[in-house]
């Protein structure tokens, strides 16, 4: 069953706040919509991503846990997926706002009008809180009412009514919903005369007065006096056919002789219908003077010439010159020896003058043939059911029609009447044997469905031809034992994978795919337009990777595709590279249909919460702190040592031999930290601080902040490396604020950009860069990196913030020995227990080869920063690692970076 995930919203929250002092708080309304939101960001909603519709809101109940509230909607004018409810509500007639938000990420299919106009959903919404103050409903029956809600309030309405009408004749009311039966005479009319008898001409009444008969049962109506003062008494209506009369006549007599007169009629049609039998008439065969009779296996024709229907005789006898019986004649080459039979009786004929003709014997499917000097035409059929002259043409032309197919498939050849069938058999091949020239149409069908529709030609000449047709067909690749689903309007194929599966399409169109497996699914379209086979591959974990040769000098990576991964990981190809923007010029990346890149998005950090997503409203750079959504994804790094690779992989889900990057899940300040801990735009970076000035100023702002560390910094730098597949960040992205510069830039250099990737407009090098909206990422100003200490060459790193402490080895793992020389940087190392951690363990290379940012060492215990700051040059880079400083060390270049934990 569909599990939906709740929130009160930050709104919502706002609302229950002021819920106290005897206010009252009023659920206003409630919608349906499509479309989801990332779990984290519930809260912060305002409105649902993409309503749909209003949906009603038809009561509450309070509850232990709350208040539980009944919604309910009915179908739209256009079909949609309902994925959020969102519930509306103000305190004392106040601004209404989204106090609740229910999701649900698989979505329910919602139908039109058109394909279920009585359809309807019902859904309950829990609003937990523990206030207890007063509460309200706005309640909207106006959208849909069920069955059981009608019925409901009918027996509400009715209870204390009768259940039904006892009495008989005219009712009478007594105004207060009671009624009676109305007395004639008393409560209508005039008084009822009765009497024993029909009344008389001296029986005195009223014009319009009845008068019952209690010995006959019949009513009579007074019609008032004629000018003798006599009383014109008629009965009133008919109480039964001898009452009424037609034309002078009793309605009873001229009924009798319609009777008479149709029986007649009958027994003149009965002997004018011919009769038929599978043996010859005999004297006791009932028949009328000139009916006839058909001997049906003989096909004799009898007439009747004598009956005697008191007697029981009758005479039949044969027509002269015999019976009339069907011919067939048949048209084919003179000389011809022809075969005409019914399976039971078999004629033989000779064509001559390229004619022969038969008298048939009986009805029935009769089928022909002829042979002349060894050869021998086609068989033809003629269905005969009357007796008239049948006609049929034999030719012994012949040639071969090769159709080219599905295996399975049936193909039909059709020439005007003359039609050829046969099954493709494993080659996806049928050959069709045809008896006559001329342009065939040819088509095929498999599963129910038609293939395309072509034409053959066959000459004259006979010969061999061929003809290929194609079906419309999606072949899925996902999982075997997946239950795949393929969806086109009102048309639904389903089938089990076996690693693939094969839908042959009724229709064109885009066709949308489902496919689930132990809980898991995958979705994906395919838009199929013509006959011809379309292919759609799904999986329920994306991979993707690069290889990096650290043999080979240059910085690029090779991007691995499905068949070019030799551990067989990677199932999603991506043959196009990103393009960062220039200003507010566009960009593009094939990884933005994917996650995790495309879930980095910007959120404003309030109160501690997630709340405003870019794009909404609310949402607000220079208000609020701001920060990228890193979103949880899962790696696997594989080193070759004897071949000099190493391989870096990302799924999107948790899957065999991946590990969640402890780094995603996190936000990472969009800017440098400024003055008071804050990411927002449009100040000064905050510099001369120590690195643990940067951490006790983050965790100053509330449990769930950081300063940027060493966890979070290598899960940005590797998604940037499998997105780009290249080490030199400056050269694929942009240099980065880092040439001759004087001193930093405000944060927002990147505000006015539209793509989340490249470099502001001006000179490249004296303009700030960004990365998936994390702006300046190197360049401007150094930034610390807390959760890791060198001592000396040795790498500690922590992942837990509230353990991050300076030179010190306590809670922090050993994961290996950095170089302790300074230089570009040549080769990495690869922790066993943290395969994720960057650290250099070779210098030597420059600003175009291996990894071409710079490492800086120092001995004793030290402390890291990272990037490069605004006169660092070709030195900086997302990778460019400084660890000389001491952990006291402040400086004018060095700043830091928030880091949200939600």
């Amino acid at each position: 069953m569909a599990t939906w995930n709740g929130v009160i919203t930050n709104a919502g929250n706002s609302l229950l706040n002021e819920w106290v002092n005897e206010k009252t708080l009023n659920f206003d309304s409630a919608a349906a919509g499509q479309g989801t939101v990332a779990v984290a960001a519930m809260m912060a909603q305002t409105a649902l991503a993409n309503q749909k519709q209003a949906a009603s809101l038809l009561g509450g109940e309070k509850i232990a846990s709350g208040i539980r509230l009944k919604l309910r909607i009915a179908a739209p004018d256009t079909a949609y997926t309902l994925n959020q409810f969102g519930v509306w509500a103000s305190v004392d007639g106040g601004a209404s706002a989204m106090l609740a938000l229910f999701q649900l990420e698989q979505g329910i299919p919602i139908p039109s009008k058109t394909e279920s106009p009585d359809f309807v959903y019902t859904f309950y919404a829990l609003i937990s809180c523990s206030n207890t103050g007063t509460w309200t409903v706005t309640v909207d029956t106006s959208t849909c009412v069920t069955q059981s809600d009608m019925t409901a309030a009918i027996t509400e309405a009715v209870k204390t009514k009768q259940d039904k009408i006892t009495v008989k004749g005219l009712l009478l009311g007594d105004g207060n919903g009671n009624i009676s039966a109305a007395v004639a005479g008393k409560d209508y009319g005039y008084p009822l005369a009765t009497g024993s008898g029909a009344p008389t001409a001296a029986t005195a009444g009223t014009a319009g007065q009845h008068y019952y008969d209690s010995s006959t049962g019949k009513e009579y109506v007074c019609n008032g006096k004629d000018s003798s003062g006599k009383y014109q008494w008629k009965l009133s209506g008919a109480s039964d056919a001898t009452d009424l009369t037609y034309n002078g006549q009793a309605l009873d007599d001229f009924l009798d002789g319609v009777s008479n007169d149709l029986t007649d009629l009958a027994e003149g049609l009965d002997g004018s219908k011919p009769l038929t039998g599978a043996t010859d008439p005999t004297s006791s065969t009932k028949g009328a003077v000139g009916q006839s009779y058909l001997n049906t296996d003989t096909m004799q024709t009898f007439y009747c010439t004598a009956a005697n229907d008191q007697t029981g005789v009758y005479t039949w006898e044969k027509p002269k010159g015999g019976g009339v019986a069907p011919q067939l004649e048949v048209t084919v080459t003179t000389g011809s020896a022809i075969t005409c039979t019914d399976g039971e009786t078999v004629l033989t004929g000779a064509s001559v003058g390229g004619k022969c003709i038969f008298d048939l014997p009986g009805y029935g499917t009769w089928s022909l043939y002829a042979t002349l000097n060894g050869q021998t035409t086609a068989t033809e059929t003629v269905v005969v059911d009357q007796v008239k002259q049948y006609a049929v043409t034999l030719s012994y032309f012949a040639a071969t029609l090769t159709v080219t197919a599905e295996s399975g498939a049936v193909v039909t050849a059709t020439l005007g009447t003359k039609q050829y069938s046969g099954t493709c058999g494993s080659n996806g091949k049928c050959a069709l044997t045809v008896n006559y020239a001329g342009a065939y149409t040819v088509t095929a069908t498999k599963n129910s469905v038609s293939s395309s529709t072509v034409t053959a030609v066959v000459s004259a000449s006979g010969g061999s031809y061929s003809a290929t047709v194609k079906f419309c067909t999606l072949t899925v690749t996902i999982d075997s034992g997946s239950t795949v689903k393929a969806v086109n309007g009102s048309t639904t194929l389903t089938a089990t994978s076996t690693g693939t599966v094969k839908f042959y399409l009724p229709n064109t169109g885009t066709w949308n795919v489902t496919a689930t497996r132990n809980g898991e699914t995958a979705t994906g379209s395919a838009a199929c337009s013509s006959y011809t086979g379309y292919t759609l591959e799904l999986s329920y974990v994306k991979v993707f990777g690069v290889c990096w040769n650290y043999n080979a000098q240059s910085t690029a990576l090779t991007r691995l595709s499905k068949t070019s991964d030799p551990n067989g990981l990677v199932n999603v190809n991506i043959t196009t590279n990103p393009v960062p923007a220039v200003g507010t010029g566009t960009g593009s990346s094939p990884f933005d249909s994917y996650l995790p890149w495309s879930g980095m998005d910007e959120y404003n950090i309030i109160n501690n919460a997630v709340s405003y997503r870019k794009g909404t409203t609310g949402f607000s750079r220079s208000s609020y702190d701001t920060a990228v959504y890193i979103p949880e994804y899962y790696f696997r790094i594989i080193d070759d040592a004897a071949n000099k690779k190493r391989y870096f992989y990302i799924a999107d889900k948790a899957k065999s031999g991946f590990t969640k990057h402890p780094g995603s899940g996190k936000y990472v300040g969009r800017y440098n930290t400024i003055s008071g801990h804050y990411s927002k735009t449009g100040s000064a970076p905050l510099v001369n601080l120590t690195r643990a000035s940067a951490r006790s100023g983050a965790r100053g702002k509330g449990s769930k902040w950081s300063e940027y560390d060493f966890a979070s910094w290598c899960a940005v730098w590797l998604l940037y490396l499998v997105e780009f597949a290249d080490w030199d960040s400056q050269s694929k992205v942009g240099r980065g604020y880092v040439d001759n510069n004087n001193s930093a830039i405000n944060s927002g250099g990147t505000d006015s950009m539209t793509y989340h990737t490249g470099r502001a407009s001006g000179t490249d090098g004296k303009t700030a860069v960004q990365y998936r909206h994390i702006e300046n990422p190197w360049g401007n100003v150094f930034e610390w990196i807390d959760g890791i200490n060198f001592s000396d060459g040795t790498v500690y790193v922590c992942t837990n913030p509230a353990n991050y402490a300076d030179d010190t080895a306590s809670n922090y793992s050993n994961i290996g020995t950095k170089s302790q020389t300074d230089g570009f940087i040549k080769s990495l190392g690869m922790s066993s227990s943290m395969p994720w951690a960057f650290f250099p363990t070779a210098t030597g290379g420059s600003e175009t080869t291996y990894v071409p940012d710079y490492a800086f060492y120092y001995s004793g215990w030290r402390v890291l920063h990272v990037g490069g700051y605004w006169n660092y040059g070709s030195f900086a880079g997302l990778f460019y690692f400084y660890a000389s400083n001491a952990s006291s060390n402040t400086n004018s270049g060095v700043g830091a970076r928030l880091l949200f934990h939600p």
